[in-house]
């Protein structure tokens, strides 16, 4: 993991998005070498949903899934805050709560893997706001910063999971071009409505908050007559989190 130390010390703990990918893609390669090791075949081009937690066996890391990682409090609201994940540098093991969603088990491994590799601190915790956090009473106010390093693991972890060739890719075998959802455009409710299951009217679309019309595409089943599996679903991660990358990598806007 020579590659991981020169990172670590050119940009001193603030890495930029080219070097965070360039990392994604040394553990894409780890990832491939180890499935050719298991299966004994040339293993041309990773397919999604990618098997993340197979890279812990050359990396030397134990995953350990436990019961409960205990809920702590924040003191900047006051707000309950559920551990999905930790780290013990010391040990080389991730720990990762079982009731989530294996697709939040799998973006908090990678987001585990960064902080082992990218980040210096013994142990690291993954966060993530309970239903108490995220009621609209509160306001966007009540929920703290997040910090640096924290936001460095989870675009890793999104670079490790949804890397970028593979999800342009993806997004175009199923809907044929980057999509622009900021206009009223008939056609564009009128598919997302099937696609989704609910009605859309083109002034509604457009009036969505970004975020949501992306989350529409993540978790879309059909469009203009083709049936798929959704982008989510396909990648192994949350509507939220596809949402989010598509709108990272500018396919959809």
């Amino acid at each position: 993991m020579g590659q991981v130390v020169k990172i670590r010390a050119e940009y001193a703990g603030k890495l930029r998005l080219d070097a965070l990918r360039r990392e994604a893609e040394d553990f894409h390669h780890m990832l491939k070498t180890q499935l050719e090791r298991e299966t004994g075949r040339p293993v041309p081009n990773l397919v999604p949903p990618l098997p993340i937690e197979k890279i812990a066996l050359p990396l030397g890391v134990q995953i350990v899934v436990v019961e409960d990682l205990s809920r702590i409090d924040s003191p900047e609201a006051e707000l309950e805050m559920q551990v999905c994940g930790a780290l013990d540098r010391t040990s080389r093991t991730i720990f990762i709560e079982r009731r989530l969603p294996p697709d939040q088990q799998r973006y908090t491994i990678g987001h585990e893997y960064a902080h082992l590799f990218l980040h210096s601190d013994l142990v690291h915790h993954r966060q993530r706001a309970t239903k108490k956090q995220n009621s609209p009473a509160l306001g966007r106010r009540a929920i703290p910063d997040v910090p640096e390093q924290e936001l460095e693991a989870q675009r890793f972890s999104a670079e490790l999971l949804m890397p970028v060739d593979t999800t342009e890719k993806e997004m175009l075998a199923r809907f044929g071009a980057r999509l622009d959802t900021t206009l009223p455009r008939d056609f564009l409710a009128y598919h997302l409505s099937i696609a989704t299951r609910q009605k859309l009217s083109a002034t509604q679309l457009s009036r969505m908050p970004q975020i949501h019309r992306a989350m529409l595409i993540a978790r879309a089943e059909s469009f203009e007559g083709r049936i798929f599996e959704s982008l989510n679903e396909r990648f192994g991660v949350s509507v939220e989190a596809m949402a989010k990358r598509l709108l990272e990598l500018e396919l959809v806007s």
